[in-house]
């Protein structure tokens, strides 16, 4: 799904976390976004999240407003990566009816399953190229380290949704 989700519009689920992100309460933001800050990977997307997260901790307002200023003062929205921050702030705070708090959790557990299916298909990808050109004895640490990442996402996403945690 690339990050675009099933969503009625053309934003993605990172930029509708993000929207959510900025009306959410800093409690369930603080709760949420250290799950998926690894998750996030349309260009500015973590920057602008990692923003509402230190204003949050900071106990400083984590509004649209706020998090432009934050990125201002900080220098973060200089030159073509600056650009990109920029759209992901306008996107999400334009989001409309897209930015519901009450949806915040929903919208992190949907985007860590999109993370998660995409590891799946990078490690197959891998898993082809090794097998194809790699050392034997690379093989087995590879498939191993890949399986115990997987299970990691699994146990975060499974938290995400409240659900049992896989063995």
């Amino acid at each position: 799904m690339n990050g675009k989700g099933l969503t009625a519009t053309n934003t993605s689920t990172e930029v509708a976390l993000i929207a959510t992100a900025l009306i959410a309460s800093a409690t369930d933001v603080a709760a949420i976004a250290p799950h998926v800050l690894d998750d996030l990977t349309e260009p500015g997307t973590r920057q602008v999240l990692e923003i509402v997260c230190d204003l949050i901790a900071a106990h400083r307002p984590h509004s649209t407003i706020a998090v432009a200023d934050e990125l201002q003062r900080r220098g973060l929205l200089a030159g073509h990566t600056g650009q990109q921050v920029k759209m992901v702030l306008t996107e999400a705070s334009s989001a409309g009816r897209l930015a519901n708090p009450l949806a915040l959790s929903t919208y992190a557990a949907t985007l860590c399953a999109e993370a998660y299916r995409h590891r799946f298909a990078e490690i197959g990808k891998a898993l082809v190229e090794a097998a194809s050109c790699a050392p034997e004895w690379d093989l087995l640490p590879l498939l191993r380290q890949a399986g115990t990442d997987a299970v990691q996402h699994a146990k975060k996403l499974a938290a995400l949704r409240g659900e049992d945690i896989p063995a």
